[in-house]
């Protein structure tokens, strides 16, 4: 028996007259790959590290099944690969001011010590390692906010890649997985979801 791709398993939905019949459509076809989609689409936590909205892809017609990848063999990549790290939830600019005036403080500190040098010789070679310490991180901070804007663009092309390697069909329900929108597509919601798989959201 031919086995369905995630696009038409969603689309099946549709279908049913009740929750529960779809409930129990969800539940024939569970697979971690449907189980990621869903989690993906109705998690607020998760957030994918590319742009808002629409993504210019070329539609894939090829027979579905019959394409150059699926989102079974996407699961990897699409686990992690375009996805914001939990614990990298501040930005580059609130980084950049924490360790700009923590630089400053490092130099009021450098002054004061200065001051009192002949008093204080350890409290001087203390500040200025810490001020040292503070430059390096910032122009640490500053670089990796540069080559995080060539990562996002590098990401968005191998997004795009991917997208177009799907049928058009299982591409848009990535995309709209990624702006939240996958209950506009298809007969879903979270609520839905969250009866199918209690333990998911």
């Amino acid at each position: 028996m031919k086995r369905l791709q995630i696009s038409e398993i969603l689309a099946k939905l549709s279908e049913f007259k009740s929750p529960e019949e779809r409930i129990q459509w969800l539940r024939q076809n569970d697979s971690p790959t449907l189980q990621m989609i869903l989690k993906h689409a109705f998690d607020p936590n998760i957030k994918y590290n590319l742009p808002d909205g629409d993504v210019p892809f070329k539609n894939n017609n090829n027979v579905i099944g019959m394409t150059e990848s699926n989102l079974f063999s996407e699961h990897r990549r699409l686990s992690y690969l375009w996805l914001v790290p939990q614990d990298a939830s501040k930005d580059h600019v609130a980084n950049s001011k924490s360790f700009a005036e923590q630089l400053q403080d490092a130099r009021v500190r450098v002054q004061n010590a200065e001051q009192q040098v002949q008093h204080a010789q350890v409290a001087l070679q203390q500040a200025q390692a810490a001020f040292a310490a503070s430059v390096q991180e910032f122009e640490h901070i500053r670089e990796r906010s540069t080559n995080s804007k060539t990562n996002v663009l590098n990401l968005e092309q191998r997004f795009i890649q991917m997208l177009e390697s799907l049928h058009a069909d299982e591409a848009k329900v990535v995309v709209a997985c990624k702006n939240k929108t996958l209950n506009k597509l298809y007969d879903i919601n979270k609520k839905l979801v969250k009866d199918a798989f209690p333990s998911l959201l």
